[in-house]
Formats: structure tokens, sequence, C-alpha cells
């Protein structure tokens, strides 16, 4: 009995290993802290609580930081809607939440096309991201999902370019990424 599971155990450790290591949001050899991982907590909610939930969060800020948001959409996505507060100093931003109503996708598995419907999803990615407040920012690593470009500008908003990453990993391992999400982000 042990000698059959064993190879089930390897391949089910495999999988994930590759998982984690690949995929919308993988750590990138350029990144200084790649082999950090980010905690990432995801839930799936009603569009009307996520609301209320993101208003009482602002409460939540320590002296001095600042909470961007901005909110969009896709053929994907119904509406997406980013967050995240910058520290006091301007060298990282933190608590970047990703609120997706009404997410439809399809990605292709050996065999078969796997159709995805969700009707809303929250994920916050609670660890630091390093960024350059007077540069333009690329390619940070976001969970799963990516910035692709954050740039902030003089009159206290910010422009993002955001691929969101819909993966999952079991029983079946597949992500459907959505690229080139623009948000107008204002801070408050």
């Amino acid at each position: 009995m042990k000698r059959r599971m064993l190879p089930v155990l390897l391949l089910v450790i495999l999988s994930l290993c590759i998982s984690v290591l690949s995929g919308c949001g993988a750590s990138r050899p350029e990144d200084k802290d790649a082999a950090a991982e980010p905690a990432v907590q995801e839930e799936e909610k009603d569009g009307e609580d996520a609301g209320a939930e993101a208003e009482s969060e602002e409460d939540a800020l320590q002296p001095g930081e600042v909470r961007y948001s901005g909110t969009s959409s896709t053929d994907n996505i119904e509406s997406i809607t980013v967050s995240f507060v910058l520290a006091e100093d301007k060298s990282s931003i933190h608590d970047l939440k990703i609120v997706v109503n009404g997410f439809k996708g399809e990605a292709q598995i050996p065999g078969a096309t796997v159709s995805v419907e969700v009707t809303g999803v929250t994920q916050t990615i609670m660890s630091t991201i390093e960024v350059d407040y007077e540069g333009e920012n690329r390619d940070l690593p976001a969970g799963d999902s990516t910035i692709e470009s954050l740039v902030f500008n003089d009159d206290g908003t910010a422009d993002m370019v955001f691929t969101y990453c819909f993966k999952q990993t079991s029983p079946q391992q597949y992500e459907i990424p959505v690229s080139g999400i623009e948000f107008d982000m204002t801070s408050k």
C-alpha cells in the first residue's frame, strides 16, 4: 500500500512546486525578494459586502500613509477594484487588495477546455512591495497577479497597468491571465 502511494505523493509535491515556480505572478530572477513568499488571503464575497469592507479599512491607516484605489473592467471581468496603501516614506506599498466581480474565462488543459465563471472574489496581499515613488515601476509581483506598470503623479493620482491571474491548482492545474487592465488610481 505504501509503495503505491509514494509515486502519487511525489507527483502531488512536484505539481505544487511547479505551480509555485510558474504562472502569471511567478517571481522573476530580477526580483530582489524572489524567495519571499507573499501572504495572500483569498475569499469569495458578494460584491456589496466587499465595498462595505473597503470603507472600514480606511480607518486602519497609520499617520502619513495614503490609500490608493481604482476600478476598471475588461471583456473577461465585469468590474475589478485594486487598492493599496502607500507607506509614509513612499518607498513601498502594502495591503494590496483585489476585488473581482463577474469574472469569466477559459483555459486549455490536456484533453479539454475549462470554463470558469466567478461572481465575486477578494484577494489581499499582505506583503510589502518595494516601489520607486518618483520613477516608473514595472513587473511587480502581487500574489499570482502582476503590476505591469505603476507611476505616481504629482496631483496625488497614479496610473497603473495590471495583470489579473485566476489560478487553479486542484484538481487540474491551470491559470487564466487577463493582462493590460488600466487603472486611474486616486488617493484618499
